[in-house]
Order: C-alpha cells, then sequence, then structure tokens
C-alpha cells in the first residue's frame, strides 16, 4: 500500500507530453495522493514558480525520445536544495546523481507504485538537505553575531581610533548645532546625502546593514577631514557634515570620495563587487537655513542623480 504524505508536501510537475497520461495513471493508482500538485506548462513556467514559490519536489516526464537536458533540469533544484525525478526512457545525460533520481518511464506507466517509493524517498532527502541548509545558515548567522559583539566590545576599549561613525539621530543633532553655529557667526556649512544602490552583478544586496555601516566608516574615515562628520543616514546611506565647506569645496570632496567607494579595492569580505554610489549636495544659505530646509535641498539634488543614472543605463 503506497504511504500518503500527510504534511501536504507540494510536487512540481512537468511533462512534455500533451496527453497527459502519466498524471492520470498516477492520480488513478493514488501515487499521487496527499501530494499537492502544481503542474508547469513549460521549462520556463517551471522556473517561475520554482523562483517565486519552490515546491519541495519536482517530477520531470520526458516522453518523447531524446537525451535529459541536464543544465536545463539543474536550475530547477535551485542549487540541489529540491530533490529532482526525471523519467525517461533514455538514460540522461550526467546523470551520476546531479540530476537527482533517474526512472524509466516504460516501468512507471506499468507500475506506477515503483515512482511512489522514489517520491517517498526524495520527500525524506529534499526535507534533509532544507534541514541542513538551515542549520547551516543559523551557524553562519551566529558566527556574524559574534563577531559583530566582538568588534562592539573592542569598540569599547579606550584607544586612538578612527573618528566615530554617528548614527542618523545624532548626526541629525550635530548637524542642528552647526546650523546654530552658521545662523550666530555666518559660517560656512555644508552636507552631503550619500547613497549605495548595488551594481549589476548584485554583490552588495547580500550584505547585512551592519556590514555596510562598517565599511562606509572605515572608507570615509580615512579620507575626510578629521573636523567632518560622517554617519548613517538610512539603512544603505551616509551622512557628511562639513563644517566651513562651501559648494565648491563640498563638489570636490564628492568627486574626491567618489571613486573610492565605487573602488573594488577594500570591498567587505561578503561583497565581490563594488556599489554604485549616488550624491546629494546642499550648503547653509539664507534660503536654507534650518536643518529640514538642508536635508530636503540634499535628498532633491540625490533623486535627480539617481534618474540621471536609470537614463543612463537605459540608453
Amino acid at each position: 500500500m503506497i504511504r500518503k504524505q500527510p504534511w501536504g508536501l507540494r510536487l512540481l510537475f512537468l511533462s512534455d507530453s500533451k496527453e497527459g497520461e502519466l498524471l492520470r495513471a498516477l492520480s488513478a493508482s493514488e501515487v499521487l495522493a496527499g501530494w499537492e500538485v502544481i503542474e508547469a506548462n513549460g521549462l520556463e513556467h517551471a522556473r517561475f514558480l520554482q523562483q517565486w514559490n519552490p515546491c519541495d519536489l519536482v517530477l520531470v516526464d520526458r516522453s518523447q525520445a531524446g537525451p535529459t537536458d541536464r543544465e536545463n533540469l539543474e536550475g530547477l533544484t535551485l542549487g540541489q536544495r529540491t530533490s529532482l525525478v526525471v523519467l525517461s526512457d533514455q538514460v540522461p545525460a550526467g546523470s551520476n546523481g546531479a540530476t537527482g533520481y533517474w526512472l524509466p518511464r516504460r516501468v512507471v506507466l506499468e507500475q506506477p507504485r515503483v515512482l511512489g517509493v522514489v517520491l517517498n524517498q526524495a520527500a525524506q532527502l529534499s526535507a534533509q538537505v532544507q534541514l541542513l541548509k538551515q542549520g547551516e545558515e543559523t551557524l553562519q548567522g551566529c558566527r556574524r553575531q559574534v563577531n559583530r559583539l566582538s568588534d562592539l566590545l573592542w569598540q569599547t576599549v579606550p584607544a586612538a581610533t578612527l573618528p566615530p561613525w554617528f548614527t542618523q539621530r545624532q548626526m541629525i543633532e550635530r548637524l542642528r548645532e552647526e546650523v546654530t553655529r552658521s545662523q550666530r557667526y555666518g559660517d560656512l556649512v555644508s552636507v552631503v546625502l550619500g547613497e549605495l544602490t548595488d551594481s549589476p552583478q548584485q554583490a552588495v544586496d547580500a550584505l547585512e546593514p551592519f556590514e555596510l555601516a562598517e565599511w562606509m566608516s572605515r572608507v570615509l574615515a580615512r579620507h575626510k577631514r578629521f573636523c567632518d562628520l560622517a554617519g548613517q543616514y538610512g539603512p544603505r546611506g551616509f551622512l557628511l557634515v562639513l563644517p566651513r565647506t562651501g559648494e565648491p569645496q563640498a563638489n570636490t570632496c564628492c568627486r574626491r570620495i567618489r571613486p573610492i567607494l565605487e573602488s573594488p579595492n577594500d570591498l567587505p569580505d561578503r561583497a565581490t563587487a563594488p556599489p554604485r554610489v549616488h550624491l546629494g549636495i546642499a550648503t547653509f544659505s539664507p534660503a536654507l537655513a534650518s536643518v529640514t530646509k538642508l536635508l530636503a535641498r540634499a535628498e532633491e539634488r540625490l533623486e535627480q542623480e539617481r534618474q540621471r543614472d536609470l537614463a543612463c543605463q537605459s540608453n
């Protein structure tokens, strides 16, 4: 008797047979009892379903003669996290375990219960792989947290360290002090808003926010003046407050730090490509004589630079 799947696993079924004879045979024999079956009407449709809502198991029915396309089918396994069962009367190319299970289609049509046994084994294997993957991710997350705590402990030790990296709230308070000084004594002050967006290689999105913050603080601390203030602004951005600095000098500062931030050198360990950097500048003036107005002007110019960059990429 075929053992039903009480936990409601999801099975992605991909077939090049328009008649659907295999699916009818499996349903009649109750091999798929307990499985939630999602049918894909082609390889591209199957890829889309796996990308957005992965199934626990992939069953591929190759009714037509010809070798199985190993590379195309391997894309459905999500890096071998999902088990793959291929039914074909011809042995798939490279079927040494990379494509999962292979069964002769003719035998399965004659004895569907054979497939039921294999589906159960594949489901158990898929569950074990998922548990192993979750364990690895949990372990990596714990190690990152331990490293982060170690770094925080190190930063509390009195020593001659780099200039501090302020939180967004602290940066607003320090900017308010500089604006008050400018209103009282007529000193210049400029702000620079920076935003990091991912490069075409999409190699920065995988970084944790604290990893980006540590990298930005380290790079900016080495390439700004000691009197300049640097800190967080948003999850992937920074704010520079430049005392006694007009707009021309602020532009010079931006031209200097942009290529440094976009350089492939000295990237975080888990980043494989540098980010794209957008910058917005605002300088204290009678029309911009408050923290709110300064930041609003800087964000406006930052958005303008984003739009110019998008226009250049589309061309």
